[in-house]
């Protein structure tokens, strides 16, 4: 018996399912080139097979009630057929009685499932995996429908609204005003004129800003999402999510004020390596890099610089009589009387014991004398250093071209030396 007897053999021969025409009882009478395709035999094997040949054998005590009723009605199933190689694969079998002589023959149509089966495993995993990133991220996605100026409805919200936010998903997408009541009144009005000027397919909205829960709780939250392709006549539409950034805002608080803290202490670190302990002018090492800086600025650009360099008459006579601590308080209160004398941009620094020095930019020689003068002036009317009977001498030096900081010092103390040897009091140049 052949497919013709019933319909075209050409018909049969485009059909892309598998077609088998068997008994009642089950044996094959003719397979078209899609069914010996599929199981993998010749025409003559196939011709001596029975469907418990290509049933799996946990089916086949479903034969024959899997496709024979009586009825002539059309029968569909899915179950799993066998190849010749002995692999199995899952199948629909659709089956119909059709009258034949003085009984009936099954026509039989197998489709073969596996691609099916595995796109539909597919989209199961791809739900699974779904359904676990959504439950273990430590935030919420979401589905929003805007309307603008914080108006709108989530249509959409995964898991974990609840533990984010204090509110669950049905109240996020049944009430409108639920999420923008959590957010904090400060942050409210640049949210809100954020979300309202944010527009445009593809376009990425984010912020930062802080919800307080039904419960009392304040958190910072991290919202993200982007347009999806708009639609004539239809509201926009933004797929995102929320991200608890709570403990990192805190974090990034606490270095924020570890780096302030450094910042000060680095500051008063510099500002001690920069002054001397027991008067607070500048230290050696620090006036040495200011009279450097000063130097190289009006070697670039041209300029007048002086220095003016003084040292305590009688100090040792103090400390020997009276002690170093008397001493100190000699080496103070002259540093108070230099301060004060300075004009603005003077730099003055302790070189060392009882010597000090000035760094005046744009003044010249003259201009230092006369400063001197003042310092020696103010010694002299000073009752607690007359009282030591402690005096200062002063000398005087002008920067001259490719003069480095220590050929302006060098010239400068020996002025002062010169003051020294004729009894101190006074200045040089």
């Amino acid at each position: 018996m052949k497919f013709d007897e019933f319909v075209s053999a050409d018909l049969f021969g485009r059909l892309g399912d598998a077609l088998i025409l068997m008994t009642t009882e089950g044996r094959f009478l003719d397979a078209n080139a899609a069914a010996l395709d599929l199981y993998g035999y010749s025409r003559e094997e196939m011709l001596a097979l029975g469907v418990n040949d290509i049933r799996a054998a946990r089916f086949r005590e479903q034969v024959p009630a899997a496709f024979r009723d009586g009825s002539g009605r059309l029968r569909r199933f899915e179950t799993e057929h066998v190849r010749k190689d002995g692999s199995t694969f899952p199948v629909e079998v659709r089956t119909i009685e059709v009258p034949h002589g003085d009984g009936f023959v099954v026509l039989c149509d197998a489709r073969d499932l596996t691609r099916h089966h595995e796109t539909e495993a597919s989209l199961e995993r791809s739900h699974a995996r779904f359904d676990n990133i959504a439950a273990t991220i430590p935030g919420v996605l979401y589905e929003y429908v805007s309307k603008g100026a914080g108006r709108g409805l989530f249509t959409f919200v995964g898991p974990g609204s609840f533990e984010l936010l204090g509110i669950d998903e049905f109240e996020m997408q049944t009430d409108e005003e639920a999420f923008w009541r959590l957010i904090h009144p400060d942050d409210l009005d640049w949210v809100l004129a954020e979300d309202d000027a944010i527009e445009g397919e593809g376009v990425t909205f984010h912020i930062d800003c802080r919800i307080i829960t039904p419960a009392g709780e304040l958190k910072w939250i991290y919202m993200t999402s982007r347009q999806l392709p708009s639609r004539p006549n239809h509201p926009d539409v933004w797929c995102g999510f929320m991200l608890d950034i709570t403990e990192r805002k805190l974090a990034e608080e606490r270095l924020l004020r570890r780096d302030q803290e450094m910042a000060r202490l680095n500051a008063e670190l510099a500002r001690v390596a920069a002054s001397d302990a027991l008067t607070g002018l500048a230290s050696r090492r620090h006036f040495y890099d200011v009279l450097d800086r000063e130097i190289a600025e009006i070697d670039r650009h041209d300029g007048l610089l002086c220095v003016v360099s003084f040292d305590l008459d009688g100090l040792k006579r103090v400390n020997d009589t009276q002690g170093h601590g008397a001493g100190d308080e000699v080496l103070v209160i002259f540093a108070r009387i230099l301060e004060a004398e300075c004009l603005s941009g003077f730099v003055c620094g302790r070189i060392g014991g009882d010597e000090f020095s000035v760094v005046l930019p744009g003044e010249d020689a003259e201009s230092g004398h006369a400063f001197a003068d003042r310092v020696i002036k103010a010694v002299r009317s000073c009752s607690n250093l007359s009282a030591a009977t402690v005096t200062v001498s002063g000398g005087v030096a002008q920067w001259t071209p490719d003069s480095k900081s220590d050929d302006l010092l060098r010239r400068a103390d020996v002025a002062l030396y010169s003051s020294k040897r004729v009894g101190g009091d006074t200045v040089n140049r």
